[in-house]
């Protein structure tokens, strides 16, 4: 799974450098090296604890239960990833990123205070990036009006 990401990640950089306007470079390309970038460091601590890792599961639990936990792991990536574009796509980006930052917070066991500190201020800041740095307002949703 990593190699794949890695993959899409470094497809993402190359397809974004084509882009003729630095604006529109900006947010696929910075996306595409995160996550060329999180893909290469996963990859790396794979490759490197391979065979500790498969001796000290099979010796704690069964290859059958090992592979089930991979299923619903990438289960679960495939689900937060589908649910954040379909939010993206409906509600735009400042709404879907306060939303998911805040639910993944709490679902991992985060305070209210935190994962409400956390949301306001990553949607603070991606708001300062993009329209008042950038001057490059980001996709506002279908629901609210985008195109």
């Amino acid at each position: 799974m990593a190699v794949f990401f890695l993959l899409l990640g470094l497809f993402g950089i190359i397809q974004s450098l084509t882009f003729r306007y630095w604006e529109s470079m900006v947010l696929p390309l910075a996306v595409s090296s995160l996550i060329f970038i999180l893909a290469a460091v996963e990859l790396g601590k794979e490759l490197r604890h391979q065979d500790n890792k498969k001796t000290a599961t099979e010796k704690k639990t069964g290859k059958e239960s090992k592979d089930s936990f991979e299923i619903r792991r990438l289960g679960l990536v495939f689900g937060w990833a589908a649910g954040f574009s379909l939010a993206v796509y409906l509600v735009g980006f400042y709404i879907a990123i306060a939303v998911f930052s805040f639910t993944y917070l709490k679902w991992r066991g985060r305070s209210w205070l935190t994962a409400t500190i956390f949301a306001i201020a990553l949607l603070a800041f991606i708001y300062g990036v993009f329209d008042v740095g950038l001057k490059a307002p980001i996709y506002e949703g279908l629901i609210f009006g985008a195109q």
